[in-house]
């Protein structure tokens, strides 16, 4: 049984999505194609345009980087991302081996980015890795999403929080959401957030408990909350 968190939550199976799960869902994508959306609840509709690659993380030995959630923070426009394990496998750094969040900064056109930090494993159940983050800005910091990565069914989402959008603090109650209940292995991965109303909606995908059929999920805690497992 998973324990209990701060979300409510309510289950989105199979293609009953909601408009506004729908738009979560493309919003990666279409950042990905080198276009920048507009605010959650605004999606353009815009021809798709392949183009080159715009930008990419080098520093595992290779061009990379996935899973794009972009905000804007203060004056700066910041975007977290996904970053495989290193290629030099005689590296004697532990968190080189797994994946990593990495932390980059626009200053011109959203084309040319700078790489201004990570986070590596820190807390117990990232010890092997953790990525996939999304990212929202609430009460003057950025509050951050992602998940462990490495544990099969029992990976999670967890939660930390910057008051300058790159040093960030681990929440002490992390992981702060699984699913639970007869249809779900109690896996939780890819966060994506987004604050509708009093609430801050969390996104996740899981699957059945035979980890055959991927689903997506939705839960929600109080704008007003700390967003930690028991606020």
């Amino acid at each position: 049984m998973c324990p209990v968190t701060p979300f409510d939550l309510r289950r989105f199976a199979g293609v009953t999505l909601t408009s506004l799960a729908k738009r979560l869902a493309v919003s990666r994508y279409f950042f990905m194609m080198g276009l920048l959306l507009a605010p959650t609840d605004v999606i353009r509709a815009e021809p798709l345009v392949p183009t080159v690659m715009h930008w990419a993380d080098t520093s595992r030995g290779r061009p990379f980087a996935k899973d794009p959630s972009v905000v804007r923070f203060n004056d700066r426009v910041l975007m977290y991302y996904s970053i495989p394990p290193s290629l030099e496998k005689s590296s004697t750094e532990s968190w080189a081996h797994g994946w990593c969040i990495g932390i980059a900064e626009s200053r011109g056109d959203l084309d040319q980015w700078e790489k201004i930090g990570e986070l590596r494993p820190e807390q117990k159940g990232e010890l092997h890795g953790l990525c996939a983050p999304g990212a929202c800005v609430q009460g003057g910091k950025v509050h951050l999403f992602y998940q462990t990565y490495g544990n099969g069914p029992k990976d999670a989402i967890c939660h930390a929080w910057s008051e300058d959008g790159v040093t960030f603090t681990r929440d002490s109650s992390n992981p702060i959401f699984s699913p639970h209940g007869d249809w779900t292995v109690g896996r939780a991965i890819d966060a994506e957030v987004c604050p509708v109303g009093d609430k801050l909606l969390l996104f996740f995908a899981t699957r059945d408990p035979a980890m055959k059929t991927q689903m997506i999920g939705v839960a929600g805690a109080p704008l007003t909350s700390d967003f930690s497992r028991a606020h």
